[in-house]
């Protein structure tokens, strides 16, 4: 999990922004920044997973982002993305209980038992299932994200360094990969 830490100094900024009447569009943003960290926690109570909850949090930031709404202020914002992230981590748990032979999740150390856990070779099945996926329907950029973030482990500060994206571009093709994997994988297998 990438840890986020904002200089106060930049709070303050942006909280001096968000008073300003120029900048209402930025209110949205500024306040998801300010209060990323409890909706990771939120989002990872409710689904189990940091990976998922960070696609959580990216799909309700692209969402939010879409809509049309002028936010008044940071109160508002934050209540409206707390319930946003809170709801799709929601719907998120209901649509694996409702498909859970279709679930991609790796069963976390220390929990289930030896009858739960796959046999080998199913997992390796279920692999070269992804790896055509991701060479299939993937775009290379976001082949080369996915690859760098799960496999190699890099922060999404070095991705979007390497790459010379912004750090929020490498998060939202992240997210976009792994809901577009998830989804195929669903409907092919």
């Amino acid at each position: 999990v990438t840890s986020f830490y904002m200089p106060t100094s930049k709070i303050k900024d942006i909280q001096s922004a968000l008073h300003s009447s120029e900048n209402k569009g930025n209110v949205l943003t500024a306040t998801f920044l300010q209060i990323r960290r409890r909706l990771q926690v939120i989002s990872t109570s409710i689904l189990g997973n940091p990976t998922e909850a960070e696609d959580a949090l990216s799909e309700a930031f692209l969402r939010l982002w879409k809509s049309p709404q002028a936010w008044e202020n940071s109160r508002q914002a934050e209540a409206i993305l707390t319930t946003t992230v809170r709801n799709i981590s929601i719907d998120e748990v209901r649509r694996r209980h409702s498909h859970p032979t279709d679930s991609l999740e790796v069963i976390p150390e220390g929990k289930g038992t030896t009858d739960v856990i796959p046999d080998e070779l199913e997992v390796e099945q279920r692999l070269c299932r992804l790896e055509k996926l991701i060479s299939c329907h993937l775009s290379s950029l976001q082949q080369r994200i996915l690859h760098m973030r799960d496999v190699d482990g890099l922060a999404y500060s070095v991705i979007s360094e390497q790459l010379g994206m912004q750090e929020t571009a490498v998060r939202m093709q992240l997210s976009r990969a792994r809901k577009l994997l998830r989804e195929l994988y669903r409907r092919q297998y």
